[in-house]
């Protein structure tokens, strides 16, 4: 496991921070407050999110729409600001929300996001495979496959048209058993996606293409970053074989 205490760690985590902390419309000075601090949505956010709530351990921040910004400050947990992370919390947030405008809001389950701190170099392949670089139209050919969509999006996603380019392993017919795509994440931060076909799982793969990823964000000067589902926990082991650490967690309110 990569140290936490690296110069670099710091400088990456300062980025994605800062990154968060535009999204949801707060000062970054919040994260580390040691009180919860609520927020007003910001305008131009993604209208499906009703609320995200992020923790990057020393404070917390409720970015929520502006009707229920009263609300959440009256209703969170009143000691530890942590504990408006909890789900009980969320699901009162959505049962107020379903209560206003929005009959399809849920609660739904959290993530972590990582920043990086071990530049690591790229292991050596496996015998009869090799490492390219994929641009969009690489992908739009493997999208509909729904095999890779961690890494490229299903058709439809809000993030697809921004996914820059990518790295994949194939074999010696030119087919892929792993990708890993970027997209753009904020002003700062570009995010690494991955998957691995799985009759190739548990070979490496998802750390090749994640390094080499990682790699090429930080050669155009960006903060390498990685998002994964609290539940997925092969994927945080990749994460931290990968060089990286967490920074935050968050959770959402989100209409269906």
């Amino acid at each position: 496991m990569p140290a936490a205490t690296t110069e670099l760690f710091r400088s990456q985590s300062a980025m994605v921070v800062a990154d968060l902390a535009d999204e949801l419309g707060c000062r970054i000075e919040d994260f580390t407050s040691e009180a919860l601090v609520v927020v007003s949505r910001p305008a131009d956010a993604d209208e499906r999110f009703l609320a995200r709530i992020a923790t990057a351990g020393l404070g917390t921040v409720a970015s929520v729409v502006p009707e229920l910004v009263e609300w959440a400050d009256e209703h969170a947990p009143s000691e530890r600001h942590f504990r408006a992370m909890q789900p009980f919390f969320l699901a009162e947030l959505a049962e107020e929300a379903r209560r206003r405008h929005w009959p399809s809001a849920r609660a739904y389950g959290f993530h972590l996001g990582f920043a990086l701190a071990e530049e690591l170099r790229v292991p050596a392949l496996p015998a009869a495979l090799s490492l390219t670089a994929i641009d969009a139209e690489w992908m739009t050919r493997y999208r509909d496959s729904k095999v890779f969509d961690n890494a490229m999006g299903e058709p439809g996603e809000p993030h697809v048209p921004s996914i820059l380019h990518g790295f994949a392993v194939v074999d010696r017919t030119g087919e892929p058993l792993a990708v890993a795509g970027i997209w753009r994440q904020g002003t700062r931060r570009d995010e690494i996606g991955v998957d691995v076909r799985r009759d190739a799982r548990g070979t490496g793969l998802a750390r090749i293409v994640v390094i080499r990823a990682t790699q090429d964000i930080l050669g155009r000067g960006r903060a390498p970053y990685y998002s994964i589902g609290a539940t997925n926990v092969r994927s945080h082991r990749n994460a931290l074989s990968c060089g990286f650490l967490p920074v935050y967690m968050r959770g959402i309110v989100a209409v269906e």
